[in-house]
């Protein structure tokens, strides 16, 4: 049986003709598919260079794998001037296909569907919240909205990445008969990413924060609310270095501003983490993750980061309160808030100790066994639903 699979992916090739992604779209990402479909058709923009060093991304093709590349485009506005070739693909993406798995609020999504897909059997992954996205206009937010309800509504079944928030805002109307839900991350934490103890703390210490986000390549990250919040501790004293993991085209503005701020030399961009390894070796090197995203569903880097031990601060949007105390969350913009915030933890280790034993526990909530069975259950009900 061959399900397609449809997200916003971004992907390249090699001379061999082999597909990579630079974030987390990996053969063994689209091996929790295929443990229950014999093929996955993997639906994904094809950036028209072939790479020539790939030891930064990470290997979509493989076994039982058919990637089923469209026109790159980058927004609304250059999709528009390339309809001409991305319709028909949208068009012609579920031809062949038994059914359908749409990763949404995605547009790659809202257009397969809207062209053809809602014929096919198909079940939903609701991995973010499009009316909190910052940098789309109202009638896009409103349409990405209505789009993920019509989709939810009318899907065979809906797993959603947040226990109750996402569910309660875009599944509360009339369902399919006979429609099944789930709840699962996409994060995969086997027994040995989690620590076993809490970590430790010194008072006075040289204090590193973590942020991770593999594309940065807009401002919805927190990027320059965390250079803020640095300014304002090291400004009372405190010895403190962010680093922040991921590349992009914003890299440079931001590296400006911290310079513009007088404290370029503790601000520190590594470049974007090609595997769970080098990315759990960032994590363990950090006293502190900071992440003050404005929109999200349920962030993985959160779970990870939490998964080690490391005392975390974010902001109060999507499934973020699922796990973290409201007390260790601030508005998007507020650098003030985290600022102090920071400032005040180092100088209470004991109240991070508490929170890192915390985080440990709550991590252990979303380990690969457990979400694996969860995720398996789901896509086996959608495949006897057409057999």
């Amino acid at each position: 049986m061959r399900l397609l699979l449809v997200d916003n992916a971004h992907l390249y090739q090699d001379k061999n003709g082999n597909y990579y992604a630079p974030s987390i779209y990996s053969y063994g990402f689209l091996q929790r598919y295929l443990n229950v479909f014999e093929e996955v058709r993997f639906m994904g923009k094809v950036y028209p260079v072939t790479l020539e060093d790939t030891s930064k991304y990470t290997c979509v093709s493989g076994k039982g794998v058919e990637v089923y590349g469209i026109p790159w485009y980058q927004g609304l506005k250059d999709m528009w001037k390339k309809a001409h070739r991305v319709i028909p693909a949208f068009w012609d993406a579920s031809k062949g296909c038994d059914c359908i798995i749409f990763r949404i609020a995605q547009l790659e999504s809202f257009f397969v569907y809207l062209l053809g897909g809602k014929k096919k059997p198909y079940a939903v992954e609701v991995i973010n919240d499009p009316e909190a996205w910052m940098d789309l206009p109202a009638w896009m937010k409103k349409f990405s909205g209505d789009m993920t309800r019509r989709m939810i509504r009318n899907a065979k079944g809906a797993a959603f990445v947040t226990k109750e928030v996402l569910q309660k805002k875009y599944a509360a109307g009339k369902k399919k008969k006979g429609a099944f839900t789930a709840n699962y991350s996409s994060v995969e934490l086997d027994e040995s990413m989690i620590a076993n103890k809490p970590l430790r703390f010194p008072k006075n210490g040289a204090f590193r924060i973590i942020h991770i986000s593999n594309l940065i390549n807009n401002h919805m990250k927190g990027h320059t609310t965390l250079i803020n919040a640095a300014k304002i501790v090291i400004d009372k004293g405190y010895d403190v270095s962010v680093e922040f993991v991921g590349e992009g085209d914003k890299v440079s503005e931001f590296r400006n501003y911290a310079e513009r701020l007088g404290i370029g030399q503790k601000i520190e961009f590594v470049g974007r983490t090609n595997s769970v390894d080098q990315l759990f070796n960032e994590l363990k090197k950090a006293s502190l993750m900071v992440f003050p995203s404005v929109t999200e569903g349920l962030p993985r880097v959160l779970v990870e980061a939490m998964a080690v031990g490391l005392p975390c601060l974010s902001t109060p949007v999507g499934g973020i309160p699922e796990l973290l105390d409201r007390k260790y969350l601030f508005e998007p913009d507020d650098a003030d808030g985290f600022g102090n915030e920071i400032a005040r933890l180092m100088d209470n280790p004991r109240e991070m100790e508490k929170m890192s034993g915390d985080n440990i526990a709550k991590a252990c909530e979303y380990k690969a066994a457990l979400l694996n069975q969860k995720r398996s259950w789901f896509y086996k009900k959608l495949r006897e639903s057409i057999t």
